[in-house]
């Protein structure tokens, strides 16, 4: 908490003090204030220093997760190659890599195959654009723009 007298934590979040709010809870500070406010005046980073942070820690993240993956993928390459296999060592990392690819393929073409029947065979009804929520609308005219392109599969994600 903050003691009003320049405490350890005052100096990395300065003005914490009093009418102090939690970040994206809508709670203290004036009526009606948006979860940007709290950052108002807080000395806010760069966008591209945060670009940056953001890319070095997602870089650190994978290392450290892939680090087992990585460690007996070496481990496994070192024994191959010291008992004169290696062309074994290859032939079952390309086995897998093939079977990864033909398993993600079969996937992704029953997924959208589902998805194709979902959409052919869904009934269509649509509410009158006075009752559409402003959410709803924005989505309405999002299906009319990106209908063709959904359809033919291009827009997945």
């Amino acid at each position: 908490m903050y003691d009003g007298k320049g405490g350890f934590w005052d100096r990395f979040f300065p003005g914490l003090g009093r009418g102090f709010r939690l970040p994206f809870s809508g709670k203290g500070g004036e009526e009606g204030e948006g979860s940007r406010s709290w950052w108002k005046g807080r000395g806010g980073v760069r966008s591209r220093v945060r670009l940056v942070v953001l890319i070095v820690a997602l870089t650190v993240l994978v290392l450290v997760l892939a680090g087992n993956w990585l460690a007996t993928f070496y481990t496994d390459l070192l024994w191959y190659r010291e008992v004169g296999q290696a062309s074994v060592f290859w032939k079952r990392v390309w086995a897998q890599i093939l079977l990864f690819l033909l398993s993600s393929t079969a996937f992704f073409a029953v997924l959208y195959l589902n998805l194709w029947l979902a959409g052919r065979l869904t009934p269509r009804y649509e509410r009158p654009l006075a009752t559409l929520s402003p959410l709803e609308e924005s989505v309405a005219r999002f299906r009319e723009k990106a209908g063709k392109w959904l359809d033919r599969g291009v827009l997945l994600f």
